[in-house]
């Protein structure tokens, strides 16, 4: 993907006569990056998505993800690289067949608003960090188990519960500080840490300000973030800014931290 041409071009694409937001920009471009990834699990020769458009197979491709979105069952069930964690991917895959054809106009050079949105698309998903903890104990096991995520008591983070909406991605963590064993050189200061446990799409919200339903999978080792981090029992990552976009590839890509790149910008 020519990610940084085709930011610019979305840029100055319009919806309703308006720009499309940051965060809009941000949502189309990781739906491409989640499409490449997924090229050669859907039977293609590379990852490259320019490749396969200049090996003259974009037809086939906008044919094999609009067949997948009209399957309805589970007979052919898409790549869990293309829609991970999805119980019914149906409108994640809608919304990759609809950037997969605006990639298409910019890559043949289209001008950004030559054809006309007749409709916008599904809502963005939201991205959250949870905890692990429940009150004073480790709930990591019983979440998993019980397919859910909650808070023991209603309070200051309940709006937030309410705001998650079933497609939305989660990931529950550990926070804490850390001194030794550091991958990089920190001269003995105490950096602040987050341990990625799992990782899920939220299926339903009662709406109780507590509780919601996840499909969790556990990752088979913890991944730890490091820097940008927060101890709130539920956080909302800003999608679309450069400082949550690289804590949203690290936790819900498997992308690793550039350690140098968050050194250079500490005090």
């Amino acid at each position: 993907m020519k990610e940084a041409d085709f930011r610019t071009w979305l840029e100055e694409r319009r919806w309703n006569g308006e720009p499309l937001s940051p965060k809009a920009i941000y949502g189309r471009i990781r739906r491409i990056a989640r499409l490449e990834r997924s090229l050669i699990d859907l039977g293609y020769s590379t990852n490259d998505l320019d490749t396969v458009f200049a090996e003259g197979k974009l037809e086939t491709l906008r044919n094999d993800i609009k067949a997948l979105t009209e399957v309805g069952t589970d007979a052919v069930r898409p790549p869990a690289s293309l829609v991970p964690q999805a119980s019914d991917p149906t409108g994640q895959l809608r919304n990759i067949y609809a950037v997969l054809r605006q990639y298409e106009q910019f890559a043949l050079g289209l001008a950004p608003n030559g054809d006309a949105e007749t409709a916008p698309d599904d809502p963005e998903e939201a991205y959250w960090l949870v905890t692990a903890r429940n009150g004073d104990i480790d709930g990591f096991a019983d979440f998993i188990a019980s397919h859910r995520w909650s808070l023991q008591n209603e309070g200051r983070y309940s709006a937030a519960v309410r705001a998650m909406q079933p497609g939305d991605r989660i990931a529950m963590r550990d926070y804490f500080h850390q001194t030794h064993d550091l991958p990089f050189e920190s001269k003995g200061e105490r950096i602040s840490a987050m341990r990625i446990r799992a990782t899920g799409v939220v299926t339903a919200n009662p709406q109780d300000g507590l509780n919601v339903a996840v499909d969790w999978t556990p990752l088979d080792e913890p991944r730890t973030w490091y820097f940008y981090t927060s101890n709130d029992s539920v956080w909302r990552l800003d999608a679309g800014k450069e400082l949550a976009d690289r804590l949203i590839r690290f936790a819900f890509d498997g992308e690793a931290q550039d350690y140098a790149w968050w050194l250079a910008r500490q005090p």
